[in-house]
């Protein structure tokens, strides 16, 4: 049996062709989708149209995921049904590469118009940014910067409500978005969050003059038996250092109960420099030991790292945030170290003491 040639209408593509070519120094004339239907595009996802951006802004899925082939096959599924839910090629071979099609460069203009869109709505109805942070960061630093000033030639930034937390706490509102933004230690800031660093917070030993008039030696040892000591048992990272100066009497669950009992004068205690603010060098002792260096830790800006597509606003606000804290945090401690050093001086011209005050106590 032979076969005949087709003598009726070519069959209809799978994919629409390319537009005509432009006439004239016009633009193409494109046909636009009916769209009478919204519900064509219920395949068009917030977290399909992030992955899709990540990918043509790197350029590659390997690039946008690398060393991660779970991540990288999710995000080509992803990009695939994008492109069956819009009926369009969004991606083209390149080589080993990919490059956007013509499609797929109008695809990131309308998903960036869409996220700018809905910052915009945010902004208009002054939805409030939720932030936490451990107690004593916010007091002692994010506090004394808000509320937040009107940008040079903009509009202010969206009201901050701020909330006290604990790490697991902030972690788990980043990722399920209940938080916007949450200040963590480096080391706790861990996938699926990204962070930016603010700066190192060192500690020092603090303790009212009225409990201890003269200055000790700056060592654990002396330090831990000049006066009763509270230690702080929701900080494990801080362990060793508390071990260092020896049994408490009491233990608080955050710095800002110890700061209490310490302002009152009834113990001495390790708290980070920057409450120097509230703890004057005036009205108590500041020792910062050779020891206590080891156990600075890195503060970070944590935040969902989608953030920086989805909601500008929210992106330009912890720019500014980033860069205040950084600000607040040298200046804190600057304070602090300066308070330091003079409580030091103060050792040094008072001469050697026979014993220091207090009780004396064994470590741990």
């Amino acid at each position: 049996m032979t076969k005949g040639r087709r003598t009726g209408p070519p069959p209809t593509a799978s994919r629409p062709t390319a537009p005509p070519r432009a006439t004239s120094g016009h633009e193409p004339e494109v046909e636009v989708a009916d769209v009478d239907e919204p519900s064509q595009f219920r395949g068009v996802t917030v977290d399909r149209m992030i992955s899709f951006l990540r990918v043509y802004e790197a350029e590659g899925i390997a690039s946008a995921a690398p060393r991660d082939p779970v991540r990288q096959s999710q995000l080509s599924r992803q990009v695939r049904e994008l492109e069956t839910t819009l009926d369009a090629e969004l991606f083209g071979r390149r080589g080993r590469g990919i490059e956007a099609t013509p499609a797929g460069v109008a695809f990131a203009a309308t998903i960036r118009d869409f996220f700018a869109g809905l910052a915009r709505v945010r902004t208009a109805q002054r939805v409030p940014i939720q932030l936490s942070a451990g107690g004593s960061v916010l007091r002692w630093l994010v506090l004394p910067l808000l509320p937040m000033p009107v940008r040079p030639g903009g509009e202010p930034f969206p009201p901050i409500m701020v909330e006290p937390g604990d790490s697991g706490s902030i972690h788990l509102g980043l990722e399920d978005g209940s938080l916007d933004l949450g200040i963590l230690r480096a080391t706790e800031v861990r996938k699926p969050l990204a962070g930016t660093a603010i700066g190192e917070v060192e500690y020092a030993w603090f303790c009212a003059r009225s409990l201890v008039p003269e200055a000790p030696e700056a060592t654990p040892s002396a330090l831990g038996a000049a006066a009763p000591l509270v230690d702080i048992y929701g900080e494990p990272d801080l362990d060793a250092l508390f071990s260092e100066l020896g049994t408490p009497v009491i233990s608080c669950e955050s710095f800002r109960e110890s700061a209490e009992l310490i302002r009152a004068g009834r113990c001495a205690g390790v708290l980070p420099v920057f409450a120097a603010r509230e703890l004057p060098a005036s009205e108590f002792h500041i020792v910062r030991p050779k020891a206590f260096a080891k156990y600075a830790s890195r503060l970070m800006l944590a935040h969902r790292p989608r953030e920086e597509t989805t909601d500008p606003e929210l992106s330009r606000l912890r720019g500014y945030l980033r860069d205040a804290l950084k600000n607040a945090l040298d200046q804190a401690q600057g304070a602090g170290r300066v308070a330091s050093q003079a409580s030091a001086e103060e050792k040094r011209s008072a001469g050697p003491t026979s014993k220091p005050r207090g009780p004396s106590r064994k470590a741990r």
